[in-house]
């Protein structure tokens, strides 16, 4: 690429960073780099399918701490050295500079499922991905990429062996990577082997000079050196990997002038070898350390930066909001063509739907206005229900959640149609006919034309010739359909199954029966018990695990970045945040006080006088209904409020314990005793509680 079409590239990003859309990966003559500093999943939801030939990605390990690496350098010092060198001569030790990252999740599914997912969409038909992890979660990502990919799309599991570091006393020393290669179509993927690189024999007198000569190709294990901490190609940024790994899988795995795309950056590597190489690369991080260690590593290749904007959520105020979230939900189990069979599970999936939205109910919370069902419509009444819906909306960025339960049928370039009451099947046996069922990519576009939300609800098997092998196909149209109509402000909770797969019950479809079961029992889990709500990314993951004991094909959830927060059931699991007077708050109290003096207190004062257990929990004394301490000056400085300085005195009493309403608001816990400042610290009390009690 000549200087100036890099100059004009960076130019147009640097002008317009917003969509990063408009990124060509392999529309220009040359190689093009692009470093992407911005959050990876959204940035994955807004690339086009089908568009990048390799993917390679070293996401964090999940080690459970902070991944850190100094920069350090020895000077000369006899004056006052920390260490003592050759001939006695003192030498100290500076730190340039230190770069880190947590690399602890508490919830690593749910972290790193819908980047695999999305790296499967953007994947080529003959495209690769290389998962680079380490013992602790290697094992979860094989299952995770056997779901997405398909089992058969497994291809080999790289170890990366090396000999470097400390010896454990405890175990055996864990002195390996793993590396996951997964192709798109496991019968049609590049593997350059003619470009393979040779590796001695370990015992070449055995097999001849000739053959001693040429090498011999390495096998599913890699022997290769970490970074040198003193050579040139350590850049300081943790976890850097070793250019000799990471150029192997660019060279064999693509080809000149292809794609790559790397979205856990971190150092570059990727970048460096992909330019070497003549490969377009496309490098995403958010950590600004790994942004600045990329632009410096990487300046003789001038990439483009780009910026990503940050989502903007909507989060929905209040779930009475009248108008702002509507639910169309349609169920069909009889068609008048014999040809397609009768259902049993929609009539039940109907009445499991009206359940889980209607206010009526425990789970519920929208208005029966809100809600619309529909029992077999014909296509041209679920047609006019979703015309009028859009037709009556006086605000913009209103939420519909489309429900469908019932036949599907394949269309032409794998588009999904809807199965209604008069869809009939072609004379031959080959489909349905085309104009009798309802397409999804028209219910998607009137919805977004009127400036409405689609978040879908697909509860459907495949009617026809189409079968479990087109599964994943189809669903992938259908999130490109809804991804490029609906831009980034869209959500499609989908569970499509072959024929032969549909569980078809009384008790209603596979898929809906866990997303009921899941939202009946609610999540009480550390990270959900506390939310009086779940949104639909809660549901994934849940639904995921109830239909997997069950040997059902697992739901696929696409959530477009820019989709507005909203309630879609109470958690049944909700336990209230509460709070309890300790002994550590008395003794802020009382700092406070100082014996009717009334002070101002810096925040560092509290920490050297009471320590951390006061310093970290000064701010809880403001909460509303104990309301006992204020900023002061500015928010590093704490003093009595007016109720505050009357309950030191002696003269207010407040409740023990409060608790975090299901609307935000806090309030006294059920049965709290009032108390007095003497009251606090005591042996009921004496113990940290919990956030929230177990049940």
């Amino acid at each position: 690429m000549s200087n100036e079409a890099v100059h004009l590239d960076r130019a147009r990003f640097e002008a317009d960073p917003v969509d990063p859309r408009r990124m060509p990966p392999d529309d220009a003559a040359g190689m093009q780099g692009h470093i992407i500093f911005g959050d990876n999943l959204a940035y994955l939801r807004t690339m086009p399918g089908a568009s990048i030939d390799l993917i390679y990605i070293d996401p964090p390990f999940n080690t459970g701490r902070v991944q850190a690496r100094k920069q350090l350098r020895t000077v000369r010092d006899d004056s006052s050295p920390d260490r003592i060198g050759f001939k006695g001569n003192g030498y100290r030790t500076e730190v340039l500079g230190e770069k880190a990252f947590d690399d602890t999740f508490e919830d690593f599914t749910s972290f790193i499922v819908p980047r695999l997912e999305e790296a499967h969409r953007v994947l080529k038909p003959t495209g690769s991905l290389f998962l680079h992890i380490d013992y602790r979660e290697v094992h979860y990502c094989k299952v995770y990429l056997d779901q997405i990919f398909g089992r058969a799309s497994f291809i080999n599991e790289i170890i990366w062996a090396y000999d470097y570091g400390a010896r454990s006393r405890r175990r055996w020393s864990a002195k390996h990577d793993n590396i996951l290669w997964y192709a798109k179509d496991p019968d049609e993927y590049t593997f350059n082997f003619d470009d393979i690189d040779r590796i001695p024999y370990m015992a070449p007198s055995l097999v001849g000079p000739e053959k001693a000569a040429r090498g011999k190709t390495p096998t599913d294990t890699w022997w290769h050196t970490i970074v040198s901490p003193t050579g040139r190609e350590k850049t300081g940024y943790p976890t850097q990997k070793p250019l000799g790994v990471v150029e192997r899988i660019v060279r064999l795995h693509s080809r000149e002038g292809d794609t790559v795309l790397d979205f856990f950056a971190g150092s570059g590597t990727i970048g460096e070898a992909c330019a070497k190489l003549r490969r377009n690369f496309i490098l995403v991080d958010n950590n600004p350390e790994a942004i600045e260690v990329m632009k410096r590593r990487l300046a003789k290749f001038r990439p483009a930066i780009v910026n990503m904007p940050q989502p903007t959520k909507k989060p929905v105020s209040s779930v009475q909001s009248p108008g702002h979230v509507h639910v169309l939900a349609a169920a069909v189990w009889e068609y008048e063509d014999a040809a397609l069979p009768r259902l049993r599970g929609p009539k039940k999936d109907l009445d499991m739907v009206r359940a889980l939205f209607s206010a009526s109910s425990t789970l519920g919370v929208y208005q029966d206005k809100q809600i619309q069902t529909l029992a077999n419509p014909t296509v041209e009444e679920l047609r006019s229900a979703v015309v009028k819906y859009a037709m009556d909306r006086s605000a913009k960025g209103d939420i519909l959640i489309f429900y469908f339960s019932g036949h599907g049928s394949v269309l032409a370039n794998n588009e999904f149609g809807l199965c209604l009451k008069d869809t009939k099947i072609r004379p031959d046996g080959g489909g349905c006919l085309p104009l009798s069922v309802l397409s999804f990519d028209d219910i998607i576009r009137t919805l977004t034309a009127a400036d409405v939300h689609p978040v879908f609800i697909i509860d459907a098997c495949f009617s026809g010739k189409a079968g479990q092998n087109e599964q994943n196909k189809v669903v992938e149209a259908m999130h490109d359909d809804v991804h490029r109509v609906a831009a980034s402000s869209y959500g499609l909770l989908c569970a499509c199954y072959g024929e032969a797969l549909a569980h078809d019950t009384d008790d209603g479809g596979a898929f809906t029966k866990a997303l009921y079961e899941v939202a009946s029992a609610g999540l009480a889990d550390d990270t959900h018990r506390q939310k009086p709500h779940l949104q639909l990314s809660d549901f994934s993951r849940p639904i995921q695990q109830r239909l997997t004991t069950t040997g059902f094909p697992l739901p696929k959830l696409y959530l477009g970045p820019d989709l507005p927060e909203f309630p879609l059931v109470r958690n049944a699991g909700f336990q209230p945040r509460t709070e309890t007077l300790m002994a550590y708050h008395r003794q802020t109290l009382e700092l406070l006080w100082d014996g009717g003096k009334d002070r101002t207190v810096s925040l560092t004062e509290i920490l050297r006088k009471l320590g951390q257990s006061a310093y970290g929990n000064h701010s809880k004394l403001s909460l509303g209904p104990w309301d006992l301490v204020e900023d002061g000056e500015d928010t590093k400085h704490r003093r009595l409020t007016k109720r505050g300085r009357l309950f030191v005195a002696g003269k207010l009493k407040v409740p023990e314990t409060i608790e975090k309403g299901a609307k935000g608001e806090w309030r006294p816990a059920d049965h709290a005793r009032e108390v007095g400042l003497a009251d606090i610290g005591g042996a009921r009390n004496s113990r940290k509680p919990s956030r929230s009690p177990r049940r």
